[in-house]
């Protein structure tokens, strides 16, 4: 996991290349990318993290969370080396933002489902 409780993740992503996203040096071709994240429980093998989008860059959290050295679970194309739930152990379980018409306020929860709760 995380090597801190609480933090924040910055970079500058290159998203030239939609398959393999990645941190690079800032220059006219990245874009910055800030995640700010709270570890919600730690095991021996997995962590639980709370992620919280500041910007919302292609593969933002799995670039971040694998340039940290602990890829997603399941997510081989960064680093993962277990796929125990036959998926990327990411969940939205908030989402907010303004109707693109009305400019309404939008909120959205989705609890886990059961197969990544039993992860960790």
């Amino acid at each position: 996991g995380p090597p801190s409780d609480a933090g924040t993740f910055e970079s500058h992503l290159d998203e030239r290349n939609p398959t393999k996203v990645k941190s690079a040096k800032p220059s006219e071709w990245t874009r910055r990318a800030v995640t700010h994240y709270r570890v919600l429980k730690r095991t021996a093998e997995r962590t639980l993290v709370e992620l919280r989008l500041e910007t919302g860059r292609r593969n933002q959290i799995r670039v971040h969370l694998a340039d940290a050295g602990c890829p997603v679970v399941g997510d081989k194309t960064y680093g993962a080396q277990t796929d125990p739930a036959g998926r990327l152990a990411l969940h939205a379980a908030h989402l907010e933002f303004a109707h693109p018409l009305t400019g309404d306020h939008l909120s959205f929860d989705s609890p886990p489902p059961a197969k990544l709760t039993r992860l960790v």
